[in-house]
């Protein structure tokens, strides 16, 4: 797990960089709304959006599972489209943000198939709808070539603070379009992701994703909304065998109600929290250590179970819920029945958490000052896993 030397320079990244408000919006997204979506609709079963966009096909993708890499990386040569914000550096590494060159949804709108429900209309306040607008950005965690799981604990916060940044930008250009978030994470080719220079994609609009809509419709039965619950139950159902690991006020647990081996879920245990924007600089930092840690702990732990070292997150920042992340490693693939809806588990939580403690066991005691994870220590955890094969297999 070296540390690269390929980045993207301060000086390329400046000449990319433009200051966005409501007057030059469209003018400094021009680039990428030629590749707009050409319009979406909503799922009936879940509400979820669905985009129709077939430019997004013509991507690149440099990630690959061949032993043979690509060298050349697009971001860290600057052949990117428009930085919206970065933030300071940190031994010359740095966070920024830019726009999506093929995004799922534009500023001036993408027209809307069919109708919306009379619940999702109630909950935006309105009696039409008939476009979604928005901005689908990207998140660089540094300029160089790596990821969350090989940084430091300063430049990880570094990136969650420049998230924050973005999204205030635009929340003062319009808080009404920019309005929600779908903040998400995909790691490795298995889960998703496209490119190898680690990043995250935000995804601000004013339609609301299905996990919003879940929440709104729990306050209009007048219960606690699915956040809340999932707080509270991480508490009562999840013993402390479950919990993997703590940072200030977050956990980090493997879920009573895990759909893969080696899920995690990051919780906030200060109540009326839902957004990054919610904590100060060092509860950020607290965050930025369970971040680094659960993802380390994958990076070790799926490779000794014969697994790709990938996954997707998703960031929830419901304004109607609770603060938490969501870890779902490439661990088990979904077939028929949890297609459609009938989830098997092939490990338990307990079994889950064990293994990702003895990860954390075994190859650092203060993960969050190092770049680097000494061979001697990985080969330790698999050697333990080897003699302890039930763990993970039996």
């Amino acid at each position: 797990m070296t540390r690269t030397n390929q980045h993207l320079t301060r000086e390329k990244m400046m000449k990319l960089h433009k200051r966005v408000n409501l007057r030059n919006i469209l003018d400094v997204f021009e680039e990428t709304r030629k590749n707009a979506p050409s319009h979406f609709s909503l799922d009936s079963r879940y509400g979820e959006p669905i985009v129709f966009s077939e430019k997004r096909m013509g991507r690149p993708y440099d990630n690959s599972n061949n032993s043979a890499k690509n060298d050349s990386c697009a971001i860290c040569e600057g052949k990117t489209t428009t930085v919206l914000s970065y933030g300071k550096s940190i031994n010359d590494s740095f966070p920024f943000s830019n726009e999506n060159m093929f995004p799922a949804i534009i500023p001036n709108g993408i027209s809307l198939a069919g109708p919306l429900s009379e619940l999702v209309l109630k909950m935006l306040g309105t009696d039409s709808h008939d476009s979604a607008k928005g901005v689908h950005l990207l998140h660089w965690p540094s300029n160089y070539h790596i990821d969350i799981h090989q940084m430091k604990r300063d430049e990880v916060k570094n990136m969650l603070m420049n998230i924050v940044e973005c999204e205030n930008i635009f929340e003062n250009i319009d808080p009404t379009t920019y309005k929600y978030s779908t903040l998400i994470k995909n790691t490795g080719k298995v889960a998703g992701g496209s490119l190898e220079h680690g990043h995250f994609q935000e995804v601000i609009s004013n339609l609301p994703p299905g996990y919003v809509i879940d929440d709104y419709i729990g306050n209009c039965l007048g219960i606690k909304n699915p956040p809340q619950i999932m707080r509270e139950s991480m508490k009562g159902k999840n013993p402390s065998t479950h919990v993997v690991e703590r940072h200030g006020n977050f956990s980090i647990v493997s879920p009573y109600n895990a759909q893969k081996p080696l899920e995690q879920r990051i919780i906030c245990n200060e109540p009326g929290r839902n957004r990054l924007a919610d904590f100060e600089e060092g509860e950020l930092g607290d965050l930025a250590c369970a971040l680094i840690w659960s993802t380390r702990g994958l990076y070790h732990a799926m490779p000794a179970m014969g697994k790709e070292f990938a996954y997707n997150m998703e960031i929830n920042q419901s304004p109607l819920g609770e603060f938490s992340i969501d870890i779902f490693p490439a661990t088990q693939t979904r077939a028929g029945l949890e297609m459609l809806g009938y989830n098997i588990c092939q490990m338990t939580p307990k079994k889950s958490a064990n293994i990702l403690k003895l990860a954390r066991s075994v190859y650092s005691s203060h993960p969050f000052d190092k770049y680097e994870i000494s061979p001697e220590k990985s080969s330790g955890f698999k050697e333990k896993a080897n003699r302890d094969h039930d763990m993970f297999f039996g």
